[in-house]
């Protein structure tokens, strides 16, 4: 009755990575979904040197290493299981600690979504996207595709991304027409993410040998549902994570340390959004206003193609964010704690440790507040989590948003398909 963890650190290119798990001396994962933003994650790497090999021109073993067109990518097992993904991102800092005695490394990287942010701007104007969805396609996927200048991690193609990343809001239909030079990530943010409720961020680089050899970069979207499946990008899959205090049963893991409050910071009652070249369209829930005061979202110049598409996705935010709710707002649990989970929560702490089906699920947490007469069961959303590993052991922290807000009605389900509490759309 017990979960253990074993986490592997390579740096290198995708088919040529060097193991540096022996000389790792912590790590820090930090990684992020929240909706209308722009989501850049990083680790960072600490790196025992103190045999002077990492150490520039040196003579030592990686005195000639170009890590700055290296990528990372961190793994980690459940009880010697299949490889989860942490975290894979490119380098992008070197800090070496040496005070004669002792000596370290400490190395920086960020995902693709950060380093796709500072390639050469686009002009779109040369090639409009007009279909609906196809706005978060035009800013990402015309970069990266052709010959690009991403990084290409030691393959000989251009880089690529895979597919099509869509936000796959039919309600509020994109056309990029901008003769404004952009880079990616401002008109992804500019364009697009201020229009309505939608996520978009990095999960994984990987190697593609057809139609040409280069390194590719999967993305996850969801778009206005808020909610993953098979309809979502890359058929991601809906996981519905219990977390059930420091002693969980089977198929559930730890809320060993819960944090709650209300959600006022992320409360919006009043939107003001205008697309470019057209009318603005203000929505206000009165009743949230009267009660909170006026707490607005103000968008201009996006790409939605009407001002129809417009006031729909204002409307969408309000109906979604105008409520205050008291609820579980952090998470956090050990190594420690997972000694004291059984086996048969493996594959859910696997789920949860993969950045591909980790972030952006929804979860009930059971946990008793102090002076309470019993439990409180909370519906929340991960949209942000931190993984801290020492070589005393790892802590994973989560952030969590309302599941009733950021959520949609999905039926059958006994989480997000209640009537009068799930979002029908």
């Amino acid at each position: 009755m017990t979960l253990t963890l074993a986490h592997t650190v390579k740096i290198g290119e995708i088919d040529n990575q060097t193991d540096f798990t022996s000389r790792a001396l912590g790590f820090t994962v930090q990684q992020a979904a929240r909706p209308q933003r722009v989501n850049p994650n990083r680790a960072i790497i600490t790196l025992d040197n103190n045999d002077g090999a990492l150490t520039p021109n040196a003579g030592g073993t990686y005195d000639s290493v170009d890590w700055f067109s290296q990528g990372v990518f961190i793994t980690t097992t459940v009880n010697g299981g299949s490889d989860q993904i942490l975290f894979h991102g490119i380098v992008d800092d070197f800090q070496l600690a040496d005070n004669g005695t002792q000596s370290t490394v400490q190395i920086t990287a960020l995902d693709w979504v950060a380093v796709v942010g500072r390639l050469s701007p686009k002009d779109y104007s040369s090639s409009p996207r007009t279909g609906p969805g196809d706005a978060i396609e035009g800013t990402i996927s015309l970069k990266l595709s052709g010959t690009d200048d991403m990084v290409k991690l030691g393959t000989t193609g251009a880089s690529k991304g895979v597919g099509q990343l869509a936000n796959d809001n039919t309600a509020v239909p994109m056309q990029i027409t901008s003769t404004n030079v952009q880079f990616i990530t401002d008109s992804l943010q500019n364009d697009v993410m201020s229009a309505d409720l939608c996520v978009v961020y990095g999960k994984k680089i990987t190697h593609d040998p057809a139609p040409i050899d280069a390194a590719v970069y999967w993305p996850v979207t969801i778009g206005n549902t808020l909610t993953r499946s098979a309809t979502t990008f890359y058929s991601d899959t809906l996981n519905v994570f219990v977390f059930t205090g420091a002693t969980p049963g089977s198929g559930e893991l730890p809320a060993a340390d819960v944090i709650t409050g209300y959600n006022i910071e992320e409360l919006v009652n009043t939107v003001i959004s205008t697309r470019d070249g057209g009318i603005t369209q203000t929505v206000q829930d009165t009743t949230s206003a009267d009660l909170y005061g006026a707490r607005a979202y103000t968008a201009t110049g996006h790409a939605a193609s009407t001002d129809t598409a417009t006031l729909n996705g204002a409307t969408n935010m309000v109906n979604r964010l105008s409520t205050s709710r008291f609820i579980a707002q952090r998470l956090e649990f050990t190594s420690a704690n997972l000694a004291n989970t059984p086996t048969g929560s493996a594959t859910q702490l696997e789920l949860l440790l993969d950045t591909e089906t980790a972030l952006w699920q929804p979860c009930t947490i059971t946990y008793t507040p102090t002076g309470a007469a019993g439990t409180v069961t909370d519906k929340c959303l991960i949209y942000s989590r931190q993984i801290r590993a020492t070589a005393s052991g790892t802590s994973i922290v989560l952030d969590l948003l309302s599941a009733d807000d950021y959520q949609s009605f999905t039926l059958d389900s006994t989480v997000l398909g209640v009537l009068d509490e799930n979002r029908l759309g």
